[in-house]
């Protein structure tokens, strides 16, 4: 008797132990949205001053042939600008985030070795859209270059230092420079041309690397030159070697000077000028930990310098997120212990059932930690799910020990007795339920890398809930109710026999005959073999539901290069004052990110609510906007996995102007399509203003006789560089820091005519540079796009409903559109499925749903024995099925990965209903009596069980079903294929399984007579 206390004692304080054990770890786990997937995307961005087709042919191609040799390199995609190309390579799954960025940028340095020196450095980052940290500050004490260098000095290291930053930003309204601005006519006087001063200065270049210096104690060392330039005074004093004898300063040829320029890239709140603070987390931070550092250090710099405005919180989001995901949680717990208080009538059993929910729970967590899943909404999501499933047991057990311990004494016998009586079918409930997700470890990269997290959550949940049921529910029981009498009203107990007669005689009624049977099993043989054969294909396909946009993102293409601040601003106000008299009551502002060519007007809206509003309105407000205008919703934190579209149009013709022309034509009439939900053109058909330079030949060719002729062109094209725009030649050290060195000849062109009015000391003359060339106005393409080293011209469409027979219908237009103005031999077009990916995700957790129903199988035949009883039980997965497809459908949901798993974990809900049935009904079966005592018995005895279970875990799930929060789209789809696929497998359980039992068990001899007595004669 002793052991036995002991043993209970040992329970409850292991249990105990392992709670606060959970409590404490719950505070370590990192937090975030979803979980961290590793299939990393780096940014690769080069700079050049070559003309884009030139710089693709001579090193586009070679860059995307090295980085797509990269191993575990799945793609790469270059989009080329003037001046500057990105390239995107996409790696493979499981490939390390950190090892990823270090290969490409390997490669990135190799190439950038060889480009010239003077080229601004190389960019490399994540792409990771949607994960950064954003603010604006806006100070009425300081200017926007005031307040970004008092940020830059006071934040910028602190927000360096916050771990797992990969890239910062505090944007500069303001560049310093040091400016050389050569006099043409000075250069003329002393017969000093620009190869002349470029030589000195790259002579003197600040710490210049030289080489390594080999010692024999020492070691290798690295050498560097200094050469004198560590002042702005030593820069006007270098001697400029031209003319032998003749000593010629750099300030006899320029003006050398400290200055602030104005970058090319601004923001606006609004219509006022900020200064915007970001920072970009590593793809495997902790990115709550991550918004939480960066929004203290924030608040601290920033209390007495200004405004601050969040642009971007992905804290926030999370925050928003998870709250609601815990807010169903409770709500579904407290909605399980009101059904089971409105069944049971028992405060005492409510407690002992409720308690089980937050200490499973609790103890997950331990489990949670070793495993490295962290807190986002896929893993409380888990917990959500699993609540039924903890009450499932619970409820179980609790009603075993109540009725054996009915008008007795409550002893450790009796009640681990109860136990042992329904041991076996919790244990094969329980292994059911954690094998139907062992399948996930041979699904798709993708399909495990996103639901590994849920899955290993409700394995867990699961674990600890059996280890709840079987041993610390027991002994909480037996130190309450221990040594008293326990009366307790069960189903065969009840008082109301005419409700009991009632019952069997229903039972009695509706299995009395094989006719009946059968005809139950084809009616629901029907329903099943419809749902299933005709709506799976009418659903949806995507691969998870992403939270919906709060942030609507319109893009801007300035159509003349080189605009001043000014100049955009202008350009931009009747666009920004458009969608605020359009969409006024939607919007809270809007944030202007304006760069060197392109502006990005970001709607920020009231509501999530808002944005099929807006985003379906801008296309008709904007309609008469002269810039070429985009939009995109913006999702904070989305999940780190592309946006399919649901197919690519790729125009495939020899010629480029034919792909460029039928691209436009093409994008012009899908975006105004009302089945398109949304397009993208890559590259964008509109073109840009360049000037050419010409040179005239026949006077160059008479002037150059003696000369080398293509050394002094290549010498005439650098000069005709420097007098357009300031070029960057390197970095230089002042007394006030470090700053690029920018050379200029004279500051006083505002014209193409004032350039060509030029004068140039050249081959020993003295001309203007009309002279020698002439500029040509043409329009060029903006961009230029390329795909693994080849040219792309794509064009990518997301319909607003899944239909095939729409996007054949819609195909079929947009062909005949194009054939008004091309002839049929010049539309090569390959329209791309793009939703391979979503369906090969979605088809390998099909294949894992039928391994999970072989699994079950095998479990079910190994505790029953029977071949004919694995089968019964099995029976029930297809009307779960059923019922999840039949929901998804009424609901207008998607088939994606969360609802696949739905249905995964209705493998193991409904096979425990039909094992709590059949389980009972052998164990009648084998005590002697007849099959219909026997199933009447069963179904008496276990319908309240199985409808309180069902009913939870039906309950616990509906806040999930329901949905509600920017983030409720995320896992809605799974809630309601659990919910309602639950209700109607539960439902059609009650007459299938018994159907089935009769079928196999029944003697022709038991079948009963009718009753002819209740016929009136005729």
């Amino acid at each position: 008797m002793r052991n036995n206390i002991n043993h209970t004692k040992l329970y409850i304080c292991l249990t105990v132990a392992l709670v606060i054990i959970g409590s404490m770890l719950i505070f370590k786990l990192p937090v975030s949205l979803y979980p961290s997937v590793n299939k990393p995307s780096i940014q690769l961005t080069f700079y050049y001053h070559q003309e884009v087709q030139s710089f693709y042919r001579n090193w586009g191609v070679k860059i995307e042939d090295s980085l797509k040799a990269i191993e575990g390199v799945d793609e790469v995609e270059g989009k080329y600008q003037q001046g500057k190309t990105k390239f995107i390579v996409s790696f493979d799954w499981y490939i390390s985030p950190e090892q990823a960025k270090r290969d490409v940028a390997a490669i990135g340095a190799s190439y950038k070795a060889q480009l010239p020196k003077n080229l601004p450095p190389l960019k490399l980052g994540f792409y990771d859209p949607g994960s950064e940290n954003y603010v604006a500050i806006k100070s009425d004490t300081y200017g926007a270059g005031e307040l970004s260098e008092l940020l830059a000095r006071s934040l910028e290291p602190q927000l360096k230092e916050i771990e797992s930053v990969s890239r910062t930003l505090i944007s500069q309204k303001y560049e310093k420079v040091v400016s050389v601005e050569l006099d043409p006519y000075a250069m003329i006087e002393h017969n000093v041309d620009l190869d002349d001063i470029m030589g000195t200065l790259h002579r003197n270049e600040f710490d210049k690397l030289i080489g390594t210096l080999e010692t024999r104690h020492e070691g290798d060392m690295s050498i560097h030159f200094r050469s004198g330039v560590t002042n702005l005074d030593r820069l006007r004093n270098l001697r400029v070697n031209a003319k032998p004898g003749v000593t010629i300063r750099l300030s006899d040829l320029a003006e050398v000077s400290l200055k602030q320029k104005e970058n090319a890239r601004f923001f606006q709140y609004n219509e006022d000028d900020v200064v915007v603070v970001a920072i970009w987390p590593a793809p495997d931070a902790n990115q709550y930990t991550v918004a939480t550092e960066f929004q203290r250090l924030v608040a601290q710099e920033t209390k007495s310098l200004g405004q601050v405005f969040v642009l971007n919180d992905p804290k926030k989001f999370i925050d928003d997120a998870i709250l609601n995901i815990l807010i169903a949680l409770m709500v579904g717990m407290l909605s399980a212990a009101i059904v089971v208080l409105m069944v049971y009538r028992k405060f005492s059993t409510v407690i002992l059932i409720s308690i089980s929910m937050p200490i499973a729970l609790a103890t997950s967590i331990i489990s949670m930690s070793i495993a490295g899943v962290g807190i986002n909404i896929l893993s409380l999501g888990a917990m959500s799910i699993s609540i039924g499933m903890v009450v499932d047991g619970a409820i179980v057990v609790l009603d075993s020990i109540q009725v054996k311990c009915h008008n007795r004494t409550v002893t450790h016998r009796l009640v681990f007795d109860a136990v042992d009586d329904v041991r076996s079918s919790l244990i094969t409930s329980t292994l059911t339920s954690v094998f139907v997700f062992f399948p996930l470890a041979f699904t798709s990269p993708m399909t495990a890398a996103i639901l590994n997290d849920l899955a290993l959550v409700i394995v867990a949940v699961l674990i600890s809930s059996f280890f709840i049921s079987a041993y610390f529910l027991p002994s909480l029981y037996l130190v309450v109710f221990g040594g008293k009498a326990i009366q307790y009203k069960s189903a065969t107990q009840s008082t109301n026999k005419t409700n009991t007669s009632k019952f069997d005689k229903v039972v009695r009624w509706l299995f009395s005959s094989n006719r009946k049977r059968v005809f139950i099993l084809a009616v629901v043989a029907l329903y099943v073999g419809y749902v299933l054969g005709e709506l799976p294909g009418k659903l949806k396909a995507e691969i998870i539901a992403q939270p919906k946009a709060e942030i609507i993102d319109v893009g801007v293409s300035f159509a003349k290069q080189g605009l001043g601040s000014d100049e955009k601003v202008r350009i931009l106000a009747p666009i920004r004052q458009k969608i605020h008299d359009d969409f006024n009551d939607s919007i809270k502002y809007v944030y202007s990110d304006i760069r060197a060519n392109s502006a990005y007007l970001s709607i920020h809206l009231k509501s999530y609510k808002h944005l099929e509003h807006v985003f379906s309105g801008l296309q008709k407000s904007l309609a008469d906007v002269k810039e070429e205008t985009s939009y995109s919703p913006w999702i904070t934190s989305a999940l780190k996995i592309k946006d399919h579209p649901s197919f690519s149009i790729l125009f495939t013709h020899e010629n480029e102007e034919v792909n460029r022309k039928l691209l436009a034509s093409a994008y012009q009439f899908i975006k105004g399509d009302e089945r398109v939900y949304k397009s993208k053109a890559a590259p964008k058909a509109s073109k840009i203003s360049t000037q050419e330079l010409i040179v005239r030949e026949d006077f160059l060719n008479q002037l150059l006789v003696e000369h080398d002729y293509s050394q002094n062109v290549h010498s005439l094209a650098r000069f005709v560089n420097y007098t357009a725009s300031p070029q960057e030649v390197f970095q230089v050290k002042t007394e006030d820091g470090y700053f690029p060195l920018e050379l200029k000849i004279s500051n006083h062109k505002y014209s193409i005519q004032d350039i060509e009015q030029t004068p140039l000391y050249f081959a020993g003359h003295n001309l203007f540079l009309q002279d020698l060339v002439k500029f040509e106005e043409v329009a060029s393409w903006r961009e230029f796009y390329s795909r693994n080293s080849k040219p792309l011209f794509r064009l990518q469409v997301w319909m607003a409903t899944n239909d095939q027979q729409m996007n054949v219908d819609l195909m079929t237009d947009l062909k005949a559109h194009l054939l008004k103005e091309h002839s049929e031999e010049s539309l090569p077009i390959v329209v791309k499925d793009m939703q391979q990916e979503v369906r090969q995700g979605v088809a390998s957790i099909k294949n894992a749903l039928f391994l999970s129903v072989a699994v079950v199988f095998l479990v079910a035949l190994y505790q029953f024995r029977t071949l004919t009883n694995a089968m019964i039980i099995c029976s029930v997965i297809v009307l779960g099925l059923s019922g999840a497809f039949h929901a998804l459908y009424i609901f207008n949901s998607t088939l994606s990965l969360n609802s696949m798993l739905g249905m995964l974990i209705l493998v193991g809900l409904t096979v425990n209903n039909s094992i709590l049935l059949l389980d009972f009904f052998l164990r009648e079966k084998h005590a002697g009596k007849t099959v219909m005592d026997a199933l009447c018995e069963s179904l008496k005895r276990r319908m309240r069980s199985l409808i309180v279970t069902n009913l939870t875990t039906v309950v616990a799930m509906l806040p999930l079903a329901i949905g509600f929060g920017a983030g409720q789209d995320i896992l809605k789809p799974l809630g309601i294929s659990v919910v309602l696929g639950l209700a109607i497998a539960t439902l059609l359980t009650l007459l299938v399984v018994p159907a089935l039992i009769g079928l196999k068990n029944w003697d022709r001899k038991e079948e009963l007579p009718v009753d002819l007595s209740s016929r009136k004669p005729a």
